[in-house]
C-alpha cells in the first residue's frame, strides 16, 4: 500500500495556509501510489477542531496528536511524535513544507528514519510505482529529478509550488499520541 502523510502545521491552534498545499501534494502522489492521503496535526488543546476540515483537502486519515506539551513547536519532539507516527503507519512517502519549521522538523525526521531528504521540491510525479521529486539546483538554474533509495521517501514542499486541491475524502479525526511522550527530553543538549 502506498499511504502518504502530510505533515500540517499550525501556529497557535490555527492551521497555516501551506498545509492545505502539502495536503494536496501528498493526496496526488497517494494516488499513483495506490493508496491514500493522511494528515498529522501536533499541537495544543482544541486543535483537533481545526484539524477536523482537512478532509476537504483529500485526507482520508487526519491523525492528532493533541496536548499541551505539543502547544508550541519543539523540534525534538515534533521529530519523535512524527518518526513514531511514520513507523506505527507504515508509510511509502511523507510531505512538509518547506517552511522554516519543514525545513528544520523535515531533516531531524529523516536521521531518526535513517532516510535521505529531498528538500524544496517543486515537482512530484508517480512514474511505474516509485516516487520521483524535482527541485532547483544552482540557485534555480536547472533543475534535478530525484528518486528514492530508501522508504519512506521523504520530501518537503516549497510553498506556492503546489496549489491547493479540494478533493472530498472522508477526514476522519483518530487521536494520536505515542507511548513514552516524554517532554523532559526534548531539551536542547
Amino acid at each position: 500500500m502506498g499511504d502518504v502523510l502530510a505533515i500540517v502545521e499550525q501556529r497557535e491552534g490555527k492551521l497555516r495556509g501551506v498545509s492545505n498545499e502539502v495536503l494536496s501534494a501528498a493526496a496526488g502522489i497517494a494516488g499513483g501510489l495506490g493508496g491514500t492521503a493522511h494528515a498529522l496535526v501536533l499541537g495544543g488543546p482544541g486543535v483537533a477542531a481545526e484539524a477536523s476540515g482537512l478532509g476537504r483537502f483529500g485526507a482520508a486519515k487526519v491523525l492528532v496528536a493533541e496536548t499541551a506539551d505539543l502547544a508550541g513547536y519543539h523540534p525534538e519532539g515534533y521529530a519523535r511524535v512524527v518518526a513514531d507516527a511514520v513507523r506505527a503507519g507504515g508509510y511509502a512517502a511523507l510531505v512538509f513544507g518547506a517552511t522554516a519549521q519543514g525545513k528544520d522538523l523535515a531533516p531531524r525526521v529523516a536521521a531518526l528514519l535513517d532516510v535521505p531528504l529531498a528538500s524544496d521540491v517543486t515537482g512530484l510525479e508517480v512514474v511505474e510505482g516509485a516516487l520521483l521529486a524535482v527541485r532547483p539546483v544552482f540557485s534555480g538554474k536547472a533543475f534535478a529529478t530525484v528518486a528514492f533509495s530508501a522508504a519512506p521517501a521523504l520530501v518537503s514542499v516549497r510553498p506556492n509550488a503546489f496549489q491547493p486541491r479540494e478533493a472530498a475524502a472522508p477526514g476522519t479525526v483518530e487521536a494520536f499520541l505515542p507511548a513514552g511522550l516524554d517532554p523532559s527530553s526534548w531539551k536542547v543538549r
